[in-house]
């Protein structure tokens, strides 16, 4: 049976997480100074927003026991985008 996947994307590097896309119980660092790449480069927060680092790329959400996340309602795996904040406005200036 093929797996279901759930992508979020939306998020750029270095930006902290307004619309709350990652869902609570993230594997995260507890700073900026602890971030890991196993973790996507997360870290959270004094206010418990999660925020992004310097990573950019495509990974699987993990829980705090190294498990990939799965949505509860879809039951499908939960993976993370994570894109450059100026790539796409470079692209738009390059005319």
């Amino acid at each position: 049976m093929k797996s279901k996947v759930k992508l979020i994307s939306g998020l750029k590097d270095w930006n902290r997480d307004y619309e709350k896309l990652i869902p609570k119980g993230a594997s995260a660092a507890k700073s900026m100074h602890g971030v890991i790449p196993d973790e996507m480069g997360l870290y959270i927060d004094e206010k418990g927003y999660y925020h992004t680092s310097g990573y950019v790329g495509v990974g699987w959400l993990k829980d705090y026991q190294g498990k990939t996340m799965v949505d509860p309602v879809s039951d499908e795996k939960l993976a993370l985008m994570i894109i450059p904040r100026f790539f796409f406005e470079s692209m738009g200036n390059a005319h």
